[in-house]
């Protein structure tokens, strides 16, 4: 995996470039601190999916 072992800090993570963003650094196997302004339960829910 490309990104296995490297740590990457997202913001703006709920949607659009920077949700996009996690879903490939997931799939890479790069380990995410993700962060959006508010707390949505659609958001939680898609961190755990792809955790």
């Amino acid at each position: 995996m490309l990104l296995q072992g490297k740590n990457a800090i997202v913001t703006g993570s709920n949607r659009g470039i920077g949700k996009a963003i996690v879903e490939i650094f997931a799939e890479n196997g790069a380990n995410i601190w993700a962060h959006a302004r508010k707390k949505n339960d659609e958001f939680e829910n898609f961190l755990k999916e792809i955790s």
